[in-house]
């Protein structure tokens, strides 16, 4: 089964996709299945709990499956864990590159980080593809960027 755990109980070095995975479109699964597929270390998600927006915008968002719900969904997917990284205030001024390190690297020990084209995240969303690239450049860890897809009705989201 699938764990369901927190950043502090990652043991292992993980593969791992990072965004807020509100649903599994077919982005979202061709974003796991690039972790799916390196086998070195443990497949794992990344997602915000609760997402960004509600904390920063105090919006309600739509929840198309709980974190509870999607488990098994992720597991016929492939993925080991599922690491929700609690969103809050403190978290939301946190520089992007102290998000990479600090939450990234020593608390989700990742060696191979995959996100979408457009992720964004730190403080103000200040970081994006090349803040990643440029602080993981010395350092054994892979990057992967996953395009978006589009179809005849544009981006593929979950909201759509």
């Amino acid at each position: 089964m699938i764990s369901l755990i927190s950043p502090s109980e990652v043991k292992n070095s993980t593969s791992i996709a990072i965004g807020s995975f509100d649903g599994l479109h077919a982005g979202h699964r061709k974003l796991i299945e690039s972790v799916v597929n390196e086998n070195k270390y443990t497949p794992t998600i990344a997602s915000f709990w609760p997402h960004p927006r509600e904390v920063l915008y105090k919006e309600t968002r739509l929840r198309l499956d709980l974190p509870e719900e999607k488990l098994p969904l992720l597991e016929g997917l492939g993925i080991k864990q599922l690491v929700l990284i609690p969103f809050d205030e403190k978290l939301s001024k946190l520089s992007a590159e102290s998000f990479i390190k600090d939450i990234l690297i020593n608390q989700l020990k990742a060696k191979n980080i995959s996100v979408g084209a457009n992720f964004r995240f730190g403080f103000k969303r200040s970081g994006d593809i090349n803040t990643i690239k440029n602080t993981i450049k010395d350092l054994d860890i892979k990057l992967k960027v996953i395009s978006i897809l589009k179809d005849k009705e544009g981006r593929l989201s979950s909201s759509r």
